[in-house]
């Protein structure tokens, strides 16, 4: 759905905070067990209500309304969300119902009313009200009041140390390791241990007020609730402190830059590595498929123009210096009299190695049984070089600690900023061979994981290829499709996503908008006269099924604002938690939830 549609509906959306438990989905809760999510006494004035439920494995939801009998819906045992749209009432009739929710939930249950009509009183609970420092005022809420409020801080503080402490694991398992990093895990795990007997503590404080009920009245629970909550507010704030610092420390570690393999040189030699002295501190390995006529030339090896009898294949090495600057691509400035290219001040990408596609496939094979399994494939956008689309390439997986084969899909775009038109028509005679490159790197690589990149135009190319393959029944298992600044008019562009939704092939959809890109704002208004995917505000893209990211408060690196989602440190963050680890937006350290839970997030310019 358009965000310009948003307005139709009124979203009313409660967070509901739970300690890990498991129910075993009875009609009502029984008597003294809370549920896992519940809305009590919701008054609604509605012909058609439609809620869903997230975050919540292996349980089932309750409705129940005094006019009529319950009834229950499953909820996924992945934890996706289920739905239930309620119809059976009169248009404009008075409706109070109650909705209970059983199951295992990991992180974060998600009750949501999508309401057509509108919301004319409510006993809705709320959660976590309070900002720590602000002073907490208790004297208006009676004992269960206190005493509920406290449980839900609880709940959330709980639920953040469920998330370190799974991260701690996770990362442990993820790629090389060494000492140092062993070192801080250990001094993270250290850490949570202090926050944990901290929460023992506040927790013994909250059972001595309200389980014993030692308080003679309503006011002292009142004033010595506030006080606990004070307590409450300063673990969360700590083990949120302490959830950023896990996520940091672990991605920027350099131990996860995978080591280079060097492939057979012709005549069976390999090829040694290069002097120290010709290269900087740190060296990225990608392979590439070009459709791109060779020029013959070492400096710049292919062309703009499209080679109409073959697919290139091979592999290349860039070297990142010591200093290098997460998000940049450094490069010699005349300014500062750099007139040559030095590695140990300079990204340098060095003469490609050309191989058949049987030696470039067992390359492949090779640089994964060093790394991992894992395969990230990059299609640039319009004004791209060869060049241009290698050094993007390694610099993304560069920064994002990519442990596995970074690959480049590259196109025969004309690499000049006048020549848009030109680029488009370059598209279409590269489909086709886009497409029998998918299906070799899905099943002819072994590749356990798949994540797909497509920046700006590149969009365009990547969703005709995947929509086509499915409807040709070719459609391969995608873990992240990665769907950055697109240049693809909004029609086309629901059009495709919701086929590769109902393929089933995509396990996440991740789209990442801006207002502050300039560039898809003039394709926007001077190529298609429409809005397209890339634009946020009024025109972002809002749809079930696929996570919308919206950039606009991220600092703007170049003029046109273009390329953010790999030169601006919170979205290369936001990127690599989300590839690394296979996290949600819900557990990214820059995303803020928006008006539209699970499908629109802020992307923040510092962590929360």
């Amino acid at each position: 759905m358009l965000g310009s549609m948003r307005v139709r509906k009124t979203l009313l959306q409660i967070l509901v905070f739970v300690f890990i438990g498991t129910g075993s989905s009875p009609a009502l809760p029984p008597a003294g067990e809370n549920p896992t999510c519940a809305v009590k006494g919701a008054t609604i004035q509605a012909a058609t209500v439609t809620f869903e439920v997230a975050g919540l494995r292996k349980g089932a939801v309750t409705f129940w309304n005094s006019d009529s009998p319950h009834f229950q819906i499953p909820t996924p045992h992945d934890g996706s969300p289920a739905h239930l749209n309620l119809n059976r009432f009169e248009p404009n009739q008075m409706i109070s119902l109650d909705l209970w929710a059983h199951g295992q939930s990991s992180r974060l249950c998600t009750i949501t009313f999508i309401i057509q009509g509108r919301v004319i009183a409510g006993a809705l609970p709320s959660v976590d009200p309070y900002k720590s420092g602000q002073g907490i005022d208790l004297s208006n809420k009676d004992s269960a009041e206190v005493e509920r409020l406290s449980r839900a801080r609880q709940t959330k503080i709980r639920l953040l140390v469920d998330d370190i402490d799974d991260k701690l694991r996770r990362m442990r398992e993820i790629g090389p390791s060494d000492p140092v990093l062993d070192q801080e895990l250990t001094n993270l795990q250290n850490k949570l241990a202090g926050i944990t007997v901290d929460i023992a503590r506040v927790s013994g404080e909250h059972d001595d007020l309200f389980s014993t009920k030692l308080a003679p009245n309503e006011s002292e629970i009142a004033s010595r609730g506030a006080v606990l909550a004070e307590a409450e507010d300063a673990l969360i704030q700590s083990a949120r402190a302490l959830l950023a610092d896990t996520t940091r420390s672990y991605l920027l570690h350099e131990s996860q830059i995978p080591p280079i393999a060097y492939e057979p040189a012709p005549g069976g030699y390999f090829l040694a590595p290069l002097p120290p002295k010709l290269v900087g501190r740190w060296q990225i390995k990608i392979f590439y498929a070009t459709d791109r006529k060779p020029s013959g030339n070492t400096v710049r090896p292919f062309t703009s123009e499209r080679d109409p009898q073959a697919t290139h294949y091979g592999s290349a090495v860039v070297s990142f210096p010591s200093a290098h600057t997460k998000g940049l691509i450094e490069e010699p400035k005349w300014w500062r009299f750099q007139f040559s290219v030095d590695a140990s001040k300079h990204v340098v990408s060095y003469t490609p190695f050309p191989l058949d596609k049987r030696a470039y496939l067992s390359g492949i094979k090779t640089q994964m049984n060093i790394s991992s399994k894992r395969v990230l494939i990059f299609v640039h956008g319009y004004n791209c070089t060869f060049e241009d689309t290698v050094l993007r390439t390694a610099q993304i997986a560069k920064d994002l600690h990519f442990n596995g084969v970074p690959i480049a899909y590259d196109w025969t775009s004309a690499g000049n900023p006048m020549l848009y038109g030109t680029d488009e028509q370059a598209i279409q005679s590269s489909l086709n061979r886009l497409k029998n490159f998918l299906v070799d790197a899905s099943r002819s690589t072994g590749a356990s994981s798949i994540t797909v990149i497509a920046h700006s135009m590149g969009n365009q190319i990547l969703l005709s290829a995947l929509t086509e393959l499915s409807a040709q029944n070719l459609m391969f298992p995608i873990d992240n499709l990665i769907l950055a600044a697109p240049d693809v008019d909004t029609l086309s562009f629901n059009q495709q996503i919701a086929q590769l939704i109902e393929s089933n092939k995509v396990k996440r959809f991740t789209l990442y908008a801006s207002s502050w890109d300039f560039a898809v704002a003039l394709a926007a208004h001077v190529v298609n006269h429409a809005p397209v995917a890339g634009q946020a505000a009024s025109h972002l893209f809002i749809l079930r099924g696929i996570d919308t990211i919206d950039a606009s408060s991220l600092p703007r690196e170049d003029f046109f604002g273009h390329s953010y989602f790999a030169d601006t440190i919170p979205a290369l963050q936001d990127l690599a938690e989300l590839i690394n680890f296979g996290w949600g937006p819900q557990m990214r350290s820059y995303l803020r939830p928006e008006a539209l839970p699970s499908s629109h997030w802020a992307l923040e310019a510092s962590p929360h």
